[in-house]
């Protein structure tokens, strides 16, 4: 059901208000009405204002469970055995071209080109529309991988796919990131960031699952 995320550079010191990346989730959402937008952003601050940077290029596959009949009964959502989500460095957008370059070089996108999340088990705490759910999963950044658990909202659309949202802060430095400074450390990014999603699920079966993988997944 997941992965993909995060970073950033910063604006000059003059400028009174940064252009941004412009997520339209965490509007009202009436059930099984709205497809997911598929996307990833995160916002973080320096010490001198706040930034948004995300992408639209997210790519989410999931594994069907039909077998987990009583599961899926339980939960009332169709059961998914594995899940990962995949997120381009290079399509992370910041609104400003020098944001984006330092976003970039702080990531290593030459030698990391993806953030990737993947699943390793979920539950679903709430049943209600839209229902709450823990997911356990490992998230890779920058090149560094750490478990973590990431709590989201579920909805089955009316379409039969998953409509997956949430967010989970983060610090970079468990990541060996060093947030950008400049003009001599009047300027830095602080270490929090939060990764908000908004994304699509459609669980496929085994076998159209490896079609999948073999022309959409990085």
């Amino acid at each position: 059901m997941l992965r993909k995320m995060l970073l950033v550079g910063g604006c000059s010191i003059g400028v009174t208000a940064c252009a941004s990346f412009s997520p339209t989730a965490n509007r009202g959402l009436t059930p099984g009405a709205v497809e997911a937008p598929d996307m990833v952003w995160f916002t973080g601050a320096s010490n001198i204002r706040h930034f948004t940077c995300g992408s639209k290029v997210v790519t989410v596959l999931a594994t069907a469970a039909p077998e987990e009949f009583e599961r899926a009964k339980a939960d009332g959502l169709p059961a998914v055995s594995s899940a990962a989500m995949a997120i381009p460095v290079l399509s992370l957008d910041c609104g400003i071209s020098k944001m984006n370059s330092d976003l970039r070089e702080t990531l290593g996108w030459d030698r990391n080109s993806t953030i990737n999340f993947r699943l390793w088990n979920y539950v679903v705490l709430n049943r209600s529309v839209p229902g709450a759910v823990r997911m356990n999963g490992l998230l890779t950044l920058a090149g560094r991988e750490k478990m973590m658990v990431v709590y989201a909202n579920v909805e089955k659309l009316d379409n039969g796919q998953l409509r997956l949202r949430g967010e989970r802060m983060i610090d970079v430095r468990d990541f060996g990131i060093a947030p950008p400074r400049r003009f001599f450390g009047l300027f830095h990014v602080r270490n929090e960031i939060t990764v908000h999603f908004d994304v699509a699920v459609r669980p496929l079966i085994e076998s159209a699952l490896t079609t999948a993988q073999s022309t959409r997944f990085p």
